[in-house]
């Protein structure tokens, strides 16, 4: 009888080494690059991260067992136990990378290691005749700065023009107006040239005709901090850009031992020294438009303390962050309409609404309530506040978010728009630290973290060429100093501190209820010289300030006039002296400032003869439209916040809306026929 013979058993991929082998490397090396990828952050939660790497080699120890009695003793069982199992930790591993990968990327674009930065410069020709190639014997003028940067302008004409002559002027004021004497063809200033026309008097168009002809770059060496971030107080610089100028500007510090952080405001219009123009005077946030370390050192000058890190993002930024952390809730003192400058289309805006209450709020209405300050009271210190609150509320959802897509979502939404020279190292060890104190606090979240918010407060001025200007009071620059330094002293000593909360109807200026700090006195700042504003001459100053009868610096005209034309950015509200109401001067003490609006203005200068405040009316022309509905002399703003308390002599400005279309159906409200001042 014969026997047949066995058929060997067909093997199938399951049984394949190869493909056992290549599944089994591509985890070791997944798991591998993941413990990598993952230690940079290890500082965040050291005892989770120690875990997580640990479980994680044992995962793929386990896996290489399997494959010893899987493959090596061939235990048919467990291949596909093996196989099972190294799939399901190949997608578990590929899901992982992918996120840690794109967070260490996009993390990557963010933070800026360099020891220098790249700042352009441009050669502008104010004339569409006047070109590189017959550039002969004509003049150029520059900004002046220091030794360096003038022969690096000469530099780069020379390889034009072997026999150009150069000028140097204190300001851009002053080189736009040698260009309209025609004292000078040529320039050599920032890419950004541009917005330089805005310090011109209303009406002149020195750029008219101006065209680039090239641009080159050059870098501009940066300071490097070695501050140990748990252990030393350090500071922040936080800037908001718009078109490279500087439209936020806020120095934050951190004192780690006691959890306190104080955040200061620095108008964008302060007139201070400009650090890499000789320490010559302009609005602070013009020099972010020479480089970013200009506007770093002029700040250090000016707060008398050393910036260790800066964080700029731009408008654009704020939006895409608030979208993917699925909106903010902001609280709102009324309901107002703003336009939104349109992303990549240049002078392309869009109408948005920000609605009154607490909300929640999209981007683009959270950036338009930080933006505002013609329809809020208190102005631009009211939008300075705003731009704390908001911050704070973003790095409240931020740190509360858990959802890893959110997460990536954020710093997606950050890569090409915020820029930082935080090391990664120090912000996870930070991180770390301040999840470490938060855990060992009664409070909830980020609560624990105490607050002081300030910001330095003065007159505004058109000085004599037109430009608009925020002269600082001496004390609230002094009391910043204080402030700053007593955050980042070793023993610390602030004593009012707040939280993340935020209340329109609480006062902002916290130093009112300080006895350490300085009140003010309307002595303006000069750096070293006191100088004085006359009433004359004083615009609204927003809360706080006050405006006695004082001796006006040389710098001010008494007959300055506003410019007739000024762009949305710029305009402020008409201010007509006849219309103000002074009080005796015997009264003295303090009141709390009511909410004017339904009072007439024979009520209001009724209420500050009273109570011996100075009243100011003026006007802000608006224009009806199918979305935005005015009616003529409505309250539009008072510059002292309703339930604030301040002290008897301080002037108060009123602003009423002034129409410029009037409608048959829209009447003049009677408060305004009566408000017929004496004329002292």
């Amino acid at each position: 009888m014969r026997r047949t013979a066995r058929t060997p058993k067909r093997k199938t991929w399951v049984d394949s080494k190869f493909l056992a082998s290549l599944v089994m490397l591509s985890v070791n090396i997944i798991f591998a690059a993941l413990m990598i990828l993952v230690s940079r952050y290890m500082q965040v939660k050291v005892n989770i991260f120690v875990m997580g790497i640990a479980v994680a080699i044992l995962l793929a120890l386990i896996l290489n067992v399997l494959f010893v009695f899987a493959y090596i003793r061939n235990g048919s069982i467990l291949k596909k136990v093996f196989l099972t199992y190294g799939v399901l930790l190949l997608l578990i591993g590929s899901v992982g990378f992918y996120y840690i990968f794109s967070a260490n990327s996009l993390i990557d674009k963010i933070i800026n290691t360099d020891e220098s930065e790249t700042v352009e410069y441009s050669i502008v020709s104010f004339n569409k005749e006047n070109t590189l190639e017959n550039m002969g014997q004509a003049h150029v003028g520059y900004i002046i700065s220091d030794e360096t940067f003038e022969s690096f302008v000469k530099e780069k004409v020379n390889s034009y023009s072997k026999t150009v002559s150069y000028e140097g002027y204190e300001t851009a004021v002053d080189l736009l107006t040698a260009s309209m004497d025609g004292k000078i063809q040529y320039a050599v200033l920032p890419k950004n040239y541009a917005r330089y026309s805005e310090a011109m008097p209303s009406g002149s168009e020195p750029l008219k005709d101006a065209q680039t002809l090239i641009t080159f770059k050059t870098t501009v060496d940066t300071e490097v901090t070695d501050v140990d971030v748990l252990k030393e107080p350090f500071t922040v610089l936080i800037t908001g850009l718009n078109e490279n100028l500087s439209d936020t500007i806020i120095l934050a510090t951190f004192n780690p031992k006691d959890m306190k952080v104080t955040m200061t405001s620095v108008p964008r219009d302060s007139y201070v020294p400009i650090a890499c123009q000789a320490n010559r005077r302009d609005k602070i946030n013009h020099s972010r438009g020479i480089s970013r370390q200009c506007l770093m050192k002029s700040v250090e000058n000016y707060l008398d303390v050393k910036v260790d890190f800066y964080f700029e993002t731009d408008f654009y930024a704020v939006v895409k962050i608030v979208d993917a952390l699925g909106g903010l809730e902001i609280t709102s003192p009324l309901t107002f309409a703003g336009s939104f400058p349109v992303e990549g289309k240049v002078n392309e805006y869009k109408d948005i609404t920000v609605p009154e209450g607490t909300n929640l709020l999209n981007g683009e209405q959270v950036l338009t309530f930080a933006r505002e300050r013609k329809r809020l009271p208190g102005g631009d210190f009211q939008r300075q506040m705003n731009q704390q609150y908001v911050l704070t509320e973003i790095a409240k959802k931020v740190m509360s978010t858990r959802n890893p897509n959110t997460l990536l979502s954020i710093l997606d939404a950050a890569k090409s728009n915020i820029q930082t020279n935080f090391p990664i190292s120090d912000l996870s060890a930070l991180m770390g630290y301040t999840l470490q104190q938060s855990d060992a606090s009664s409070e909830k979240g980020i609560d624990f973290v105490r607050i002081v918010n300030y910001q330095i407060l003065g007159d505004g001025h058109f000085l004599d060429n037109g430009m608009w200007v925020m002269l600082p009071y001496e004390s609230y620059v002094r009391n910043a100093h204080r402030l700053i330094d007593e955050n980042i002293a070793t023993e610390t000593k602030l004593l009012n501190v707040y939280d993340m909360s935020f209340k329109f109807s609480k006062h902002y200026d916290f130093i009112q209820d300080n006895d350490l700090f300085e009140r003010n006195t309307n002595v303006l700042w000069s750096q070293g010289k006191l100088e004085t504003m006359s009433d004359d001459n004083n615009s609204a100053s927003g809360s706080g300030g006050t405006n006695n009868q004082t001796q006006k610096p040389e710098t001010q005209k008494p007959e300055t006039q506003k410019p007739e034309t000024q762009t949305p950015e710029t305009q402020k509200p008409e201010t007509q002296k006849p219309q103000e109401e002074k009080p005796s001067e015997n009264a003295t003490g303090s009141v709390t400032v009511p909410n004017f609006d339904g009072m007439t203005d024979e009520q209001i200068k009724a209420w500050g003869t009273k109570n011996n405040i100075t009243i100011r009316f003026g006007t802000v022309n608006k224009t009806n439209t199918a979305e935005l509905k005015f009616n003529e002399g409505q309250l539009w703003s008072q510059s002292v916040l309703p339930n604030t308390e301040i002290e008897k002599g301080t002037l108060i400005e009123i602003i009423r809306v002034k129409l410029t279309n009037p409608g048959p159906e829209t009447s003049k409200p009677e408060t305004q026929e009566q408000a017929k001042p004496n004329q002292e």
